[in-house]
């Protein structure tokens, strides 16, 4: 009987003292956040649209066309075969190289950002977390989500200008083609 009787009273001081660790819930907070996971997740959906490999082959190609841009470059050229072979050149060699160089840190920060943006938002709604310190890393969240925002904006512009320009290879690599002959 005493065995049973000391078990309960654990048992039911186990229960306060678990009880008295979890805070209030903050629901506007947890909307705030819930808003803020809507909006990375959007930024994800649109970041997904992007194809490193489709990117890499195009940079691949470009390459082994760079050494005669550079030497049509030198030589006095019409105006629209100028403005077509700058444009294509600086949509590879700016754009491109941006958006291979960075897809891969963003992508993960995107992800890494939106992990913690939901179990924020968990423990914010079990109240885990104390008030003082809900509002701060709600505000850091929401900072990396605006900066993540910059930087998925600048390599989706840069994936739509590669893309319009890389249909220009052919009319590019006929205007070399014809300028290689021309100096044989």
């Amino acid at each position: 009987m005493t065995v049973r009787v000391l078990l309960l009273a654990t048992s039911a001081l186990l229960v306060l003292a678990l009880g008295g660790c979890q805070r209030d819930s903050d629901p506007a907070l947890v909307s705030e956040l819930d808003s803020l996971i809507v909006h990375l997740d959007s930024l994800e959906a649109a970041f997904a649209a992007i194809e490193p490999a489709e990117h890499q082959h195009m940079d691949s190609v470009f390459q082994g066309q760079v050494v005669a841009l550079q030497q049509a470059f030198m030589d006095t050229l019409q105006q629209d075969t100028a403005l077509l072979l700058g444009n294509y050149y600086r949509a590879m060699t700016k754009s491109q190289r941006r958006l291979l160089g960075e897809y891969g840190r963003v992508r993960t920060a995107l992800d890494s950002s939106l992990k913690k943006v939901r179990d924020l938002r968990r423990d914010v709604d079990r109240g885990l977390i104390p008030l003082p310190d809900r509002r701060l890393y709600a505000d850091q969240e929401k900072k990396i989500g605006e900066e993540l925002d910059r930087q998925v904006t600048v390599l989706l512009n840069s994936h739509a200008t590669v893309l319009r320009h890389w249909p220009d290879r052919e009319a590019v690599e006929a205007i070399l083609i014809a300028r290689s002959d021309t100096l044989h």
